[in-house]
């Protein structure tokens, strides 16, 4: 019995079953953009990256397969210390003033990856993401959205509140 629970624990945990690692790519320059210019280059995700000037933003709509755990992270490129991106979901802060570093220049050839959050519980359904920029300029490339969890059935403890914390409680 216990090798088998072991084994059931081991193919959730690796995503065999009970959740797909779901992935979503949202093109910067298919959002909703505000202050922001889109660029041509071949070597960006899908042709074209976008200015994204300080006080601008971005706002693209996600369709969301099943509930669970997501991430968030972009992959830009920015001149400048002092960048800084918020990220909205359905209007409601998810990540504040999160750090952008210097990678050298705006061309997206110096490009990384920031991570914006690393899980928020969102549910099934289409939701707005919407990134703010301020501090400096950034290029930005692309938005990737992950699934790196499910939702616990409440039967287990597991809630998420209004404020998107989660809260474990210890009788099951």
């Amino acid at each position: 019995l216990c090798m088998l629970l072991t084994f059931a624990m081991l193919i959730c945990q690796t995503g065999l079953i009970g959740y797909a690692q779901d992935e979503f790519k949202l093109e910067a320059e298919d959002g909703t953009l505000s202050g922001w210019t889109v660029r041509a280059n071949a070597s960006a995700s899908g042709g074209s990256w976008v200015q994204a000037k300080n006080g601008g933003s971005g706002e693209w709509s996600i369709e969301i397969t099943a509930d669970g755990l997501y991430s968030f992270d972009m992959l830009y490129a920015t001149a400048k210390d002092g960048a800084e991106a918020t990220l909205l979901i359905d209007g409601v802060t998810a990540a504040e003033n999160v750090s952008a570093v210097k990678t050298g220049s705006n061309m997206i050839s110096s490009a990384q990856t920031c991570i914006l959050l690393e899980k928020y519980a969102i549910k099934k359904g289409t939701h707005i993401v919407k990134l703010s920029i301020s501090g400096a300029d950034i290029g930005l490339d692309y938005l990737t959205v992950n699934k790196t969890g499910a939702f616990l059935p409440k039967r287990y403890g597991y809630a998420v509140n209004k404020l998107n914390t989660l809260t474990l409680s210890a009788s099951m």
